[in-house]
């Protein structure tokens, strides 16, 4: 049996850029393996978590409000998740 994931994301905007941070838990599992997929607006990166944590800088970005969404890959073990909030990208 695989356990969920929960996916939780951090983003700072910056002077256009955002740098974010991911944690990703799962239950009866430590610590998370995989990547996650980071996007803010047409840009995007991939990364591996090292002890179920990530951060991802992406520049250059517009300023105003920005979406970032965070796309887990899952594991083995553990499900994919997926999770989105806002941000505000500084000139």
């Amino acid at each position: 049996m695989r356990s969920a994931a929960q996916v939780r994301v951090t983003p700072v905007g910056k002077s256009r850029a955002v740098v974010v941070r991911v944690r990703a838990t799962a239950p009866g599992v430590s610590p998370v393996t995989g990547t996650v997929l980071v996007k803010v607006g047409q840009r995007s990166q991939r990364v591996s978590l090292v002890d179920g944590r990530a951060r991802v800088r992406i520049a250059p970005v517009a300023p105003g409000m920005r979406r970032v969404r965070v796309s887990y890959s899952g594991s083995e073990v553990v499900r994919s998740a997926f999770s989105r909030t806002p941000v505000r990208v500084l000139r």
